[in-house]
């Protein structure tokens, strides 16, 4: 039924088993009588000629009539299968020998629950409270005593028209309503399902693009590292550097993209393990000093000793986060100095809320930029950014891991002076344990190899040429022996016939991966020799994969030599250690 229909209809249904009733019925609600208008009211009042004029007092009615309640109960029934249901039915009270007005209103309702009910009866049936407890209680149930008023009559029959065509209209609407709203839904599931392919799409780009590019920063960053421990005049040290910076501050771009990639995927995982927050802090002093002294700046450290230094929490993106903010400051200060401080701010229970201010004498920032400068590849003065370069990711970054640490990241500077607030809930450690925390060696990755070992016989699987010469030449050097092979087939039938000590294992390689021929190796009985994973891959599903196929551990590329070389005396036998 449309709005159309639902205007065009006026049906009612009389059930009484008294034929007169419905003459009664038809006379109210049907008859034309003399009807004075408003003109005519104001034309006898100021004295004029009354016109007066015949009218119908409502619109027409179509009324139906059903001397027992079974029988109305089916032309209702019928009605509401030919689309013009009944609106308002009068029922008599009593209709012997059939069901009464109670009954006959119960099966009526049952049929269509809209159709608006007045019981007519003479007598005192039933009190409101015995109504209510056989039909339930109805908005759309009146009580009409007998004999009628034909304008009491008229009145309810206009009001419960109304009312149903208003409820009607309602429903109509609700129902158009709700299928915009479904078809809302579905467009925005269907875009969500788009969001989520392109967001899988874009992040499987990012691993392909990010093991593309780590590739041949393997022997960028590998080789220059490999020619600046070679003799070298001043020149050609300074160009060795050049190309091993280069490559350094391309990693460094490239991890951050990975780093938004994940965030904003969800897929950034935070560990929660006891550190040293002072230490990491010291570290970071440490690791930047060399930098600020370079520049004629001071950089110190004011560390309450009162306040608890060892928490739980994911050392690792803290100091990310930390290094970031006091590395911009140093960038971008050109006299005075730059001061990490740290202090308690409030306590909940075993919870303290630590303030960390990475505070700068540089430039400072215009307050219109204060919430800018966290916006990815943004930069508050691009003149700087031709100066001293960067891609705009850091800050980003770091206010997102922040917010990943149910913390708060903000700024407030003027000129001469700039203020990063860190702010970040950790839990207070049980014991003054140490376990998150790295030291600044393994931070600059220049640490010394576990002791010395002797010489391995080691197997390289690895398919690009470039890689194969940078690592066997690493390797020689320390004395091990070493055989090379491009693919995972090769790798398994060389296994089988020599005794090899360890298996360096690139995880992409062609005709069979690594993971692949790990697993087979493992299959064959060789459960002792450590398989060590090389891989571009630098999500943490790739570290999953390769240790669920069997693989001892993971070295992400580009590798530097400090790395493999330590990672080679961890694995080997204690045999081979001096």
């Amino acid at each position: 039924m449309n709005l159309n229909q639902i205007n065009e209809t006026r049906k009612i249904i009389v059930i009484d088993d008294n034929p007169d009733i419905f003459d009664d019925f038809c006379n109210i609600l049907c008859k034309e009588e003399d009807w004075y208008g408003l003109d005519d009211i104001e034309a006898t009042l100021f004295g004029e000629a009354v016109h007066r004029g015949k009218s119908r007092v409502h619109p027409e009615y179509e009324l139906a009539y059903a001397a027992q309640g079974k029988d109305g109960a089916e032309m209702i029934k019928k009605a509401c299968r030919e689309g013009s249901p009944f609106q308002l039915a009068f029922v008599d009270m009593r209709m012997p020998p059939g069901w009464d007005g109670l009954e006959t209103t119960k099966y009526i309702w049952e049929i269509d629950p809209d159709v608006q009910v007045v019981i007519c009866t003479a007598y005192s049936d039933y009190s409101w409270e015995q109504i209510v407890r056989q039909v339930g209680y109805q908005d759309s149930l009146l009580i009409l005593k007998k004999p009628f008023d034909h304008a009491e009559v008229s009145q309810i029959t206009i009001a419960l028209l109304s009312k149903w065509i208003l409820s009607k209209q309602a429903s109509i609407k609700m129902n158009e309503l709700q299928k915009m709203v479904d078809l809302h839904t579905e467009a925005l599931w269907q875009a969500k399902e788009r969001a989520e392919v392109a967001n899988k799409t874009k992040s499987e780009f990012l691993a392909n693009m990010s093991h593309e590019i780590r590739t041949p920063l393997t022997g960028i960053i590998g080789m220059s590292e490999m020619l600046l421990k070679t003799p070298l005049n001043s020149e050609q040290h300074s160009y060795g550097a050049a190309i091993y910076e280069c490559g350094e501050a391309l990693l460094a771009i490239i991890k951050d993209i990975l780093d938004i990639s994940r965030i904003e995927a969800g897929e950034m995982s935070l560990e929660a393990v006891p550190f040293d927050l002072k230490k990491i802090i010291e570290d970071i002093v440490l690791i930047l000093t060399p930098q600020a002294s370079k520049k004629g700046l001071t950089f110190i450290m004011d560390f309450d000793p009162a306040e608890p230094r060892h928490v739980v929490g994911d050392p690792g993106r803290v100091r990310q986060i930390i290094l970031n903010l006091a590395g911009n400051a140093l960038k971008f200060t050109i006299e005075g100095g730059v001061k990490i401080k740290v202090r308690e701010e409030t306590v909940t229970g075993d919870v303290v809320q630590f303030c960390i201010d990475v505070e700068d004498t540089g430039i400072g920032i215009e307050p219109k930029m204060f919430n800018l400068i966290f916006n990815k590849f943004f930069q508050a003065d691009v003149s700087f950014k031709r100066q001293h370069g960067g891609a705009g990711l850091g800050l980003a970054i770091s206010r997102m891991l922040a917010e990943l640490m149910r913390g708060l990241l903000t700024v407030d500077s003027i000129p001469g002076r700039t203020v990063f607030r860190l702010q970040l809930p950790f839990p207070i450690a049980a014991a003054a344990t140490d376990t998150g925390t790295t030291t600044v060696k393994e931070i600059t990755e220049i640490a010394e190899v576990r002791g010395k070992i002797h010489p391995a016989y080691i197997l390289l699987a690895e398919d690009n040429k470039i890689s194969q010469q940078l690592i066997a030449a690493i390797l020689t050097k320390e004395g091990h022996q070493v055989d090379i092979v491009g693919n995972g087939i090769d790798a398994v039938e060389i296994v089988k016939k020599n005794n090899y000590h360890l298996v360096l294992m690139d995880v992409q390689m062609p005709v069979m991966d690594g993971t692949e021929a790990a697993r087979i190796i493992r299959q064959l009985g060789y459960c002792n020799l450590p398989i060590i994973a090389l891989t571009a891959g630098a999500f943490p599903t790739d570290r999953e994969k390769c240790l669920t196929c069997g693989m001892n551990d993971f070295i992400a590329k580009p590798l530097k030599q400090a790395q493999l070389l330590n990672m080679i005396a961890k694995w080997l036998p204690p045999q081979f250690k001096y």
